[in-house]
């Protein structure tokens, strides 16, 4: 294989070619009390930020995304406003894969609250990937490119 040349698998990938959007999952206007700036006012549900990122990883017309076994099934009833709304003591949003072991890879997407040291983890969204641990790679990268993480 010559180097810097795709593995068979990313040449495969359902991901591949697809635009990416970006999202704001949080949601502002214009501040009448100071005028050249935004206020904020609410977020996005994280069902529906589940529904936007499905919609962009490319979604077919039965629901599924191209690539994995699910995708952030149980999001679609979470109805909780995706978190960084001042004082929710967020500190990050953050996107990984991880293997299940013997079950394949995952893609989460997750939300930090405290700080890097004392922080508490809280699952947001996940997905079982079935094309391997590339595809799962990737997914990470496209979804935190979409949120802007």
């Amino acid at each position: 294989m010559v180097a810097g040349s795709p593995t068979p698998s990313e040449e495969a990938s359902p991901l591949n070619k697809r635009t990416l959007p970006t999202i704001d999952p949080h949601l502002y206007e214009p501040d009448p009390d100071n005028p050249p700036y935004l206020r904020y006012v609410g977020s996005m549900l994280v069902r529906d930020v589940a529904e936007v990122l499905a919609e962009a990883l490319g979604k077919d017309e039965d629901g599924f995304v191209p690539g994995f076994d699910y995708f952030a099934e149980s999001a679609y009833d979470d109805m909780r406003p995706w978190p960084g709304a001042p004082g929710d003591g967020l500190w990050r949003v953050v996107c990984f894969a991880a293997t299940g072991a013997n079950e394949g890879w995952y893609v989460h997407v997750g939300a930090i609250y405290g700080n890097a040291v004392r922080g508490r983890y809280e699952d947001l969204l996940c997905g079982k990937v079935d094309e391997g641990e590339w595809f799962a790679h990737e997914a990470v990268a496209r979804i935190a490119r979409i949120l802007q993480l």
